[in-house]
């Protein structure tokens, strides 16, 4: 059980968010009406939690897939749609029209402060192109590709999610797999290609096995 809460806990982040999804459910449970919308927003959330901490469904989950997949469960929950259906009635709620701008106003701040900046992720960047892959993938991926058929490249690390992103002809020998060090994934033709020095030599001939 403590491992569904650290995992629950470490999805919201610094637990703003959690504190305004709580607030935003609050308040649709005690001013919402509509069967429907209590449905969607409320009750299947309730379901989705129960299951989520229900310690035998966590167990045969977690037993099945590793304990950090687990917390993609989660994505189920109507966590946007609730807070800006929340903070909408909110503000229709409000009479003199000045409130409904102070509410719009603290609702605005909130949001920001309950965010992150996405750019300090390393995995983020301005998009460069209308395919939201690094230029370079795509001036790589057109000289090599070849019409009616399949190639086989080595990408470095950096490059193999946009590789897969923008193309399904060029295929690699491995994947990310190879990045992710909790998966113990070993691969010769990977770590000659993330060497700090590439030896031409051996990365052709271990590219050449892995066709």
């Amino acid at each position: 059980m403590s491992v569904v809460l650290e995992l629950f806990t470490a999805y919201w982040g610094n637990l703003l968010p959690l504190l305004v999804y709580g607030a935003a459910f609050i308040f649709l449970f005690v001013t919402e009406k509509e069967r429907n919308k209590r449905i969607l927003l409320l009750y299947l959330t309730l379901v989705i939690l129960t299951l989520f901490f229900f310690p035998l469904f966590a167990k045969v989950i977690i037993g099945v897939m590793e304990d950090e997949i687990y917390y993609r469960i989660l994505w189920m929950l109507p966590v946007t749609v609730t807070v800006a259906y929340a903070g909408v009635r909110l503000v229709q709620m409000l009479k003199p029209l000045w409130w409904k701008g102070v509410a719009i106003l603290v609702l605005m701040a909130v949001m920001a402060l309950s965010g992150d900046y996405v750019y300090d992720n390393p995995y983020f960047g301005v998009a460069q192109n209308r395919f939201h892959v690094p230029d370079e993938v795509i001036v790589i991926c057109d000289a090599i590709s070849v019409p009616g058929r399949e190639v086989r490249a080595v990408f470095p690390s950096n490059l193999l999610s946009y590789v897969r992103q923008y193309t399904a002809a060029v295929c690699m020998p491995y994947g990310r797999e190879t990045v992710v060090e909790r998966w113990n994934f070993d691969d010769p033709l990977f770590d000659a290609m993330e060497a700090e020095t590439i030896d031409a030599a051996q990365l052709g001939t271990l590219a050449y096995k892995a066709q």
